[in-house]
C-alpha cells in the first residue's frame, strides 16, 4: 500500500516537470500561435490610394457660399437680441453689430491622407482637411464710437449702448481643419485583389479655427415628416448615433426622398446647462453642388420649423454648424464655429 502511494506521488510531481520541459523545448505547446501580422506590400498602398482618391470628392467638406444663397441671419430667437443689447448695456468698451448676411470662401483646400494597417488586415484612413479664406459680414446695424477716455493711466474707447442702422461690410479670416476617417477591407485576405471601404465616421468634425477656440456640439435631433426621430450625438451609445464612431455603409442614417427632413436642437441640452441659446448661432448647410452650400438658420430649440429634402438618391453630406454670438457679432481676429458633416444615404421611396 505505502509502495503503492510512493509511486503515484512520483507520477505526479513527474507532470509538473514534463510541463516545463515541454515548454523549454517547445515555447508554442500547449497554446495557438498568433497569426502573423499581415505584411504591407507596395501593391496594397496603390490600390488603397485608388480607393481614397475615389472617395475623396464625394466626401470633402464643401462649406462655399454666396450671399445670394444664405438667408439673413436676423432670424433669430428674440432672446438673441435681448442678451446683445445686455451684453453692450454692461460692456460699453466694444465695437458690435447685428448681421444681415454672411458668406463664407474658402481659397486654399489641402486634403492629407495617412493609413494605418492593423492585425486583421483592414486599413484605416484619416482624412486630414485644412481649408483658409474668409468671411464676409453685412452688417444690418451697429454701435457707434462715443469718445476715448483714460482711466487709471489705461485708454478705453467708448460706444453706445444701442444699434444705429448701417450697412457695412466686415471681412474676417477664415481658417479651417476637419478629420474623418475611412475604414477599408480587402476582397479576401489572402490575395487582397481589391479593397473596399467598409465604414467611415459618423460625422466630419470641422473646426474653425481650432479644436480649441471652436464651441461644442452635443447633439442634435434628425425628424422627418412620417413622425421619425433619430438622435446624433458627440459620443454616440449602443442606441444612437453620433460623430465619434466608424459606421458601415450599409449603416448610415438612410432617408428617402420623400423624407421632408427637419433638424432640431434638444432643448434638453439647453436645459441641462450645456450652452446658453441666447449665446450661440445656429446653421444648416445643404450641399448645392462640388463647390457651394445653401445655409438656414436654425433656433435652438424644438418648435423650429426649418425642413428640407432631397431630390436624388446617394451619399449626401449635411452639415450643422454652431458658433458663438461673438463670431457674428463682435470684430475678432478669426471667425469661431464648430461643424459636424453628417454622411446620409438617400434613397428612392
Amino acid at each position: 500500500m505505502l509502495k503503492a502511494l510512493g509511486a503515484r506521488r512520483r507520477v505526479l510531481l513527474a507532470i509538473p516537470l514534463l510541463g516545463i520541459v515541454c515548454l523549454i523545448l517547445f515555447p508554442g505547446c500547449g497554446r495557438t500561435p498568433p497569426p502573423d501580422l499581415w505584411s504591407w506590400s507596395a501593391q496594397d498602398s496603390t490600390k488603397i490610394v485608388a480607393q481614397v482618391v475615389n472617395w475623396k470628392q464625394a466626401l470633402r467638406t464643401v462649406l462655399a457660399e454666396s450671399l445670394a444663397l444664405t438667408k439673413r441671419c436676423s432670424l433669430i430667437p428674440d432672446t438673441t437680441g435681448r442678451a446683445l443689447h445686455k451684453n453692450m448695456k454692461e460692456n460699453r468698451f466694444k465695437p458690435r453689430f447685428f448681421p444681415g448676411v454672411f458668406s463664407r470662401t474658402i481659397t486654399e483646400y489641402t486634403m492629407v491622407d495617412s493609413a494605418t494597417p492593423t492585425r486583421d488586415t483592414t486599413v484605416t484612413v484619416k482624412l486630414s482637411e485644412t481649408f483658409s479664406g474668409a468671411v464676409t459680414i453685412n452688417t444690418e446695424s451697429t454701435n457707434l464710437f462715443l469718445q476715448e477716455s483714460i482711466i487709471g493711466g489705461l485708454h478705453y474707447r467708448f460706444y453706445t449702448d444701442t444699434f444705429v442702422a448701417r450697412e457695412t461690410t466686415l471681412v474676417i479670416p477664415y481658417v479651417g481643419s476637419c478629420d474623418r476617417y475611412l475604414c477599408f477591407e480587402p476582397n479576401d485576405k489572402v490575395t487582397r485583389d481589391t479593397w473596399i471601404l467598409k465604414c467611415i465616421s459618423g460625422a466630419a468634425r470641422i473646426a474653425s479655427p481650432d479644436d480649441a477656440g471652436a464651441p461644442l456640439i452635443y447633439g442634435l435631433w434628425i425628424n422627418t415628416n412620417s413622425g421619425r426621430r433619430d438622435t446624433f450625438m458627440m459620443r454616440p451609445d449602443s442606441t444612437h448615433y453620433g460623430a465619434q464612431r466608424l459606421y458601415r455603409l450599409d449603416s448610415l442614417l438612410t432617408y428617402t426622398t420623400a423624407d421632408s427632413i427637419n433638424v432640431r436642437l434638444p432643448k434638453a441640452y439647453w436645459d441641462a446647462g450645456y450652452v446658453d441659446p441666447k449665446d450661440v448661432f445656429a446653421f444648416i448647410h445643404l450641399p448645392l453642388s462640388d463647390s457651394h452650400s445653401y445655409r438656414r438658420p436654425l433656433h435652438p430649440f424644438p418648435d423650429d420649423t426649418t425642413s428640407f429634402a432631397f431630390s436624388s438618391p446617394g451619399l449626401k453630406q449635411v452639415y450643422f454648424e454652431v458658433m458663438p454670438r461673438a463670431a457674428l457679432t463682435e470684430i475678432t481676429p478669426s471667425f469661431t464655429s464648430r461643424i459636424w458633416g453628417i454622411p446620409l444615404t438617400i434613397r428612392n421611396p
